[in-house]
């Protein structure tokens, strides 16, 4: 299962955009995210048929008509030992533990990032028993991205429908830092941009469902450069969505203790958004066995860097 794929499950029962709005996305993943079966080759081994795909870092489009900016493709194949099972699965206040990521935010020291400079992220996408590190650099404006092939580091452009779908670190960051601090107003305008979807785009019949889906993903496309008292209130925000469901004693895709946030069964919104249980950041994707974990995050002045 691909990252779009994952994505669209965790909001199956949401009717798809119109094809013509996903089939320039769709060709992009499909030659980005070539499956790697059990004849699969290391980067630096050529395989047979292989053609270099023009951009390796898709946007992928949700059904909110917004993207979710994807890891790079480079990836390696690696085994890992299951992890320890987790504790029970606990329900608790959602309330709570977003305050909780509020006060967390708001501890972390501001992190001003120029347009030239390089998002660098590093994780693993699970999918059944597999697991892939992946690694890339994106430009924080989003004009270009960058990953090694075959032991060569290789640029790809970006594209302006990835700004325009908030798809991009600098993007997503500077509609996150433009939304008012006060929780009650910044989830006033999230209800709008969502009611302002067009309906066969929609994730949920449910205004509560659209609403978080929409700033959560607006939050894990925005890993730097966005002012702690904004991310603070990105979080407060949240806590006030009816719906929204926390869950501890579960696992991201890198086998992490993490705390999943979900909303409420029945609205089609059927996957998991995790937050790093000590650091209460937006950390990974989840949906039935498939996932995806940031394991590293940092902004360097080039590409390579780490």
């Amino acid at each position: 299962m691909n990252d779009l794929d994952m994505l669209r499950t965790m909001r199956a029962d949401a009717p798809s955009p119109a094809e013509d709005r996903l089939a320039a996305g769709r060709e992009r993943l499909r030659a980005a995210a070539q499956p790697l079966g059990p004849g699969h080759r290391l980067p630096g081994q050529a395989r047979p048929g292989y053609r270099r795909p023009a951009y390796r870092r898709p946007a992928m489009t949700l059904a909110s008509g917004l993207a979710v900016g994807a890891l790079a493709a480079a990836a390696v194949l690696v085994s890992r030992p299951a992890p320890p099972a987790p504790p029970a699965i606990r329900l608790v206040s959602a309330a709570q533990v977003l305050n909780h990521a509020a006060s967390a935010a708001l501890a972390r020291p501001a992190l001003t990032v120029r347009p030239h400079q390089w998002v660098y992220e590093k994780g693993i996408k699970s999918a059944g028993t597999r697991s892939f590190t992946m690694a890339s650099w994106t430009r924080f404006d989003g004009q270009e991205s960058a990953s090694f092939e075959h032991g060569k580091l290789v640029f790809y452009p970006g594209t302006s429908q990835d700004v325009a779908l908030l798809a991009t670190p600098e993007a997503a960051a500077g509609f996150l830092a433009s939304l008012p601090t006060d929780p009650a107003a910044l989830l006033a305008i999230i209800y709008n941009k969502a009611d302002a979807q067009p309906r066969d785009q929609w994730v949920s019949k449910n205004r509560d469902a659209r609403a978080f889906s929409f700033l959560m993903t607006v939050m894990w496309n925005a890993p730097a450069g966005v002012p702690p008292e904004h991310q603070a209130a990105a979080f407060r925000a949240l806590a006030k969505i009816p719906g929204v469901t926390v869950q501890t004693g579960v696992a991201d895709a890198a086998g992490r203790p993490a705390i999943g946030l979900t909303f409420k069964t029945g609205n089609g919104l059927n996957g998991t958004f995790f937050l790093d249980p000590h650091t209460y950041t937006v950390s990974g994707l989840g949906y039935q066995g498939a996932g995806l974990a940031r394991i590293a995050i940092a902004v360097v002045d080039k590409p390579g860097q780490t």
